[in-house]
């Protein structure tokens, strides 16, 4: 095992890392895991724990601004409701609604 990788094999044990029974199927290597990332230290390229944590790092949360966009929207629209008296518009504009609900919905149940 090079250097770089002993280096990097240390570093993660010493933050918590768990060694896996499994050996990597790439080398055969040891395999660790840390923050729910399975890695190998021989195949992985990395050398620092920095590095590993950027991967780790879950992806940013944008639900909380889909919901506010639709909620902006479907406001938008309920207004356009009372005002509309051509059916077939009327007709597309509650279809809309129903789909913004729908989406406010997803984005709730994304939030937890």
């Amino acid at each position: 095992m090079q250097e770089a990788q002993q280096k990097l094999t240390v570093e993660l044990m010493r933050h918590g890392a768990t060694l896996l029974k499994e050996p990597c199927p790439k080398c055969g290597g040891i395999m660790l895991r840390y923050k729910g990332v399975d890695v190998c230290p021989a195949d992985s390229g990395m050398t620092s724990l920095a590095e590993l944590e950027e991967r780790a790092r879950p992806p940013p949360d944008i639900s909380e601004e889909v919901g506010d966009v639709a909620r902006a929207k479907l406001k938008e629209l309920l207004g356009l409701v009372g005002e509309e008296r051509e059916p077939v518009r009327l007709h597309a504009i509650l279809e809309d609604v129903s789909l913004l609900i729908g989406i406010l919905a997803k984005a709730k149940d994304l939030r937890g």
